[in-house]
């Protein structure tokens, strides 16, 4: 879920809550603590993703393919996980590094060859959206995650404690379970 803000939730790989504020800084409780750290929303990842395409063709393709009944399919494919960490540029460049070597990582699993990056953007007249990241190794491509669609709703602001550092994993659950109940 996003607001006006630029505020997320947003579930994170093991189903906890991954809240984002508007400063790009995430939070995620851990068992015994809350990390926090720079990050990028879903939806800025989506700009990011469309303006390295236009700014970088070396080594980011878009693809634009109509999909029929009024949806357009947009692949925008960059040639290696070095070329698509380059969207996050608010991180440094350790980390960076590190999301990079995640990334062949995971794809080492399948093949020894470099994986490419591809987000998958499928828009429709009727302002319905979807994205898919997939890890392309060997022609082959990996889903790593989605989302299909939005609904429209209130506007919510996250409570000022998530614009700190001062979260124990008690404090942390209890503000999300506050939050959770009023959006």
């Amino acid at each position: 879920m996003n607001n006006r803000l630029g505020e997320e939730i947003s579930e994170a790989d093991d189903g906890s809550l991954n809240i984002i504020n508007a400063n790009g800084t995430t939070y995620q409780a851990g068992d015994t603590e809350v990390v926090s750290g720079p990050t990028i929303s879903t939806v800025n990842i989506l700009g990011r993703v469309l303006t390295r395409a236009e700014e970088d063709p070396d080594h980011v393709e878009l693809k634009a393919v109509d999909a029929g009944n009024g949806y357009v399919s947009y692949q925008v494919i960059f040639d290696s996980p070095d070329s698509f960490v380059e969207i996050y540029d608010n991180l440094t460049e350790e980390t960076r590094g590190m999301l990079a070597a995640d990334i062949y990582n995971q794809a080492s699993q399948y093949s020894e060859n470099t994986p490419k990056i591809c987000f998958e953007i499928i828009a429709g007249d009727d302002w319905a959206i979807s994205v898919y990241n997939t890890i392309i190794v060997d022609d082959e491509y990996v889903l790593n995650w989605y989302f299909d669609g939005y609904y429209e709703m209130f506007d919510w602001q996250l409570p000022k404690e998530f614009y700190g550092d001062e979260f124990t994993v008690e404090s942390y659950e209890n503000a999300t379970m506050d939050l959770m109940e009023n959006v």
